[in-house]
């Protein structure tokens, strides 16, 4: 996917004259120079409309992107390079515009993002194009979290793995994503927050990644999801003592069917598996 900073907007009336957005027929336009006419929009001062677009969409979703169901995208696919879809730069409807902040293409199809905010306005563009909204809801899954160092004690020196422990102790199966932020230094989905003697340790790492290969792991009742990380990519426990340690997995919960196979890609619950646990430093034995 390719993103796209819309453009200055220009008009869809004749010149010498005021469009208001409510008089706006329904539909996609192009952007041009800003040239145009302006639009009256208080919600978007400046705006501009281009030349309307007979834009052939062979699917529409809308989903949400937050739990609480008020930001949500529209991404509609188009037959590939019909010479129109990367015109388009806004999507007008009900007097509401929404310009487009995403554009893609491969050999069969291409596709356009437009960010939607508030739930009202989510409805209305659902209406124009007659389908649902995929809306965030609670999975409910109950699961006990734990981080379990590899031993005791280390030696300054030693490798720092810990076991991630998620287990189901509720009565319905969950299914979550794991991988998609790992192509880095570290995994990540992980984060981390150390003190040592009731002082921040520093993180040594960086949070850059560029995606990574991912996958949707079900969890049926009673069954127990295991990872290990080795803290040294984000941390450095050059001193004896005891490292306080706060530890978090990010979640993005996906729907299981009654066989519980993954049905979509679309998140339904984003959250994070957390817990704290303690290193145990001690010096390093002589060889």
């Amino acid at each position: 996917m390719n993103t796209s900073i819309p453009r200055l907007l220009t008009a869809l009336f004749a010149a010498g004259t005021l469009a208001h957005a409510a008089e706006i027929p329904d539909g996609f336009y192009s952007g041009s120079d800003g040239s145009g006419q302006a639009v009256a929009d208080p919600n978007r001062p400046g705006q501009h409309l281009g030349k309307k677009q007979s834009l052939q969409v062979t699917q529409a979703e809308i989903f949400s992107q937050d739990n609480a169901n008020t930001q949500f995208v529209l991404t509609v696919t188009t037959p590939h390079d019909t010479g129109q879809a990367k015109a388009t730069e806004v999507l007008a409807i009900g007097g509401k515009l929404y310009p487009r902040n995403g554009w893609g293409s491969d050999q069969q199809k291409e596709s356009l993002d437009f960010p939607i905010s508030g739930a009202d306005n989510a409805k209305g563009v659902a209406g124009y194009f007659h389908v649902p909204i995929a809306y965030r809801m609670h999975p409910g899954y109950n699961m006990s979290v734990s981080f379990i160092p590899a031993k005791p004690e280390f030696e300054a020196g030693d490798e720092v793995k810990v076991t991630l422990r998620i287990q189901n102790v509720g009565s319905n199966a969950f299914s979550f994503q794991q991988g998609g932020m790992n192509r880095a230094e570290r995994d990540q989905q992980y984060t981390f927050v150390a003190r040592f003697e009731d002082k921040q340790v520093e993180d040594i790492g960086t949070t850059m990644n560029f995606g990574g290969l991912s996958g949707d792991r079900v969890v049926k009742p009673g069954e127990t999801f295991t990872d290990i990380i080795v803290l040294n990519k984000w941390f450095i426990f050059d001193k004896p003592g005891q490292y306080n340690v706060l530890g978090s997995y990010f979640m993005a919960f996906k729907k299981v069917n009654e066989g519980n196979a993954f049905v979509s890609w679309w998140p339904i619950w984003v959250d994070y598996a957390t817990a704290p646990f303690s290193v145990n430093m001690v010096p390093a034995k002589p060889r």
